[in-house]
Parts: C-alpha cells; structure tokens; sequence
C-alpha cells in the first residue's frame, strides 16, 4: 500500500508481528527438553520468592537457593533475573489461555459457539497462577522494552483472537455487539479480575466467584434478535 507521500506503507499487523516476536532466553544447554523441565521448576519456585521479597530485593543467590540450584547450574539456563520474570509472566500467559491458543484457523468460524466455555476455562485457570498475575501487573516495568514487547504482543495475540471469537459470534447473528475489540479487552481484564481483586474478595469460595463473574460476562454478551428468536421457538 502507498503512503500519502508515494513511499511503501507497511501492513499495520505485520508491524506489530515484528516487534511482539518472543525473545528467546539464552539457555547454555542444548537439550530443549530438560531445559523446559528446568526452567518449569525455577518457575514455581521463584514466583514465590519474588511475591515475598519483591522482585528489585530478590537477587539471583536467592534465586539460585529457591530453585535448589548451583549459582553455575543456574546459569546453564537463565542469564539474569530479568529472564526469570520475563519466564514467569510468559508461562502464566500461555496457560491461562491454553484453550484459546489451541484452536486453529480453520475454527473460528464454528469456536465462537463456545465462546463462553472459552472464557470459563481462562477464568478458572487464573486460580492457578493469581500469585503470577498480581506479579506481571506489579513488575512488568521491571522488564526490558523488548522482553515487554515481546509479553505485551502475547497480550494483544490473545485480545484480537478474543475480538475474531465475537466477530465471527455477531455475523452468525449470535450477539448484538457494538465494538468487538474494546469488548474483547473488557473480557482479558475481567478474566483476570478475581486475581487481581482477591484482596477484596477472599470471603468468595472459587465456585461461587467464577459463577458471579460468568453470571456478569454472559449478560454483557447480549444475544442477537435472532438468536432470541431461536430460543423462544425452542421453548414453544
């Protein structure tokens, strides 16, 4: 596409590709797995460490201690403290939304059925990882531009899949929707709304704080004059 001023204007969406790249964590040992199985377990480990202390007063001997591991075995597959958080947050990422990056391209067109089942998963996930979730608001300017890049493309990933999920929904007549990607951000902050609300709402047991929030979610997806139409004739 031209610009205005006859130079190449490049795709928007390409440009975001490009700079939302993961940054690959320099790791000395070549085995991919056994340095996933290791850097799974710094990752349970340290979160804990950083929630206590704070990440700016833990340091990489602490680090090193929590994960049980030598100061040179820990270098082996980290290289400073900053990859352990950048490794916190993009782990919590990928698991909480597991069930949205599973689905492929071909799907959408038929997912955005279980749009609400998608968000349930997401929502009951983040129980795992609330202590990971309050650590990525609290730290991530602790990060590097690039490694913060890198967690805020995985970020904007799961967003526009999130607004593909609702477009697709409004064309099948499904829901009434007025801007699908401020709804599709509305919907990513209110999945992590427990987590970050939980100082406040400890008196909740789980079952009845994800049904309060699916019960919220599910009335702001306000069904379509067509859909409304099916259901009453399916209770005729």
């Amino acid at each position: 596409m031209a610009s205005p001023r006859g130079g190449s204007m490049a795709d928007p969406s390409s440009r975001r590709r490009r700079c939302q790249q993961p940054v690959e964590v320099f790791a000395r040992i070549k085995n991919k797995e056994l340095v996933e199985l290791r850097r799974k377990e710094l990752v349970e480990r340290c979160t804990k460490v950083f929630m206590e202390k704070g990440y700016h007063r833990t340091s990489i001997r602490d680090i090193a201690k929590a994960a049980s591991f030598s100061m040179g075995n820990l270098y082996n597959y980290i290289r400073t403290k900053e990859d352990v958080l950048y490794l916190v947050h993009q782990n919590m990422i990928n698991n909480v939304y597991q069930s949205l990056f599973n689905i492929k391209e071909e799907e959408y067109e038929i997912k955005y059925g279980e749009l609400l089942t998608i968000i349930r998963n997401a929502v009951e996930k983040t129980f795992e990882f609330q202590d990971e979730i309050i650590l990525l608001y609290r730290e991530s300017g602790s990060l590097s531009k690039q490694m913060l890049r890198s967690i805020l493309g995985l970020e904007t990933r799961y967003i526009e899949m999130f607004k593909r999920l609702l477009d697709e929904a409004e064309k099948e007549g499904a829901y009434e929707i007025r801007d699908s990607r401020f709804l599709a951000n509305l919907i990513v902050y209110l999945i992590s709304f427990l987590s970050l609300r939980r100082w406040s709402l400890r008196d909740y047991k789980k079952e009845e704080a994800v049904e309060l929030l699916m019960y919220y979610i599910t009335r702001m997806l306000k069904p379509s004059e067509k859909a409304r139409n099916l259901e009453s004739k399916g209770e005729a």
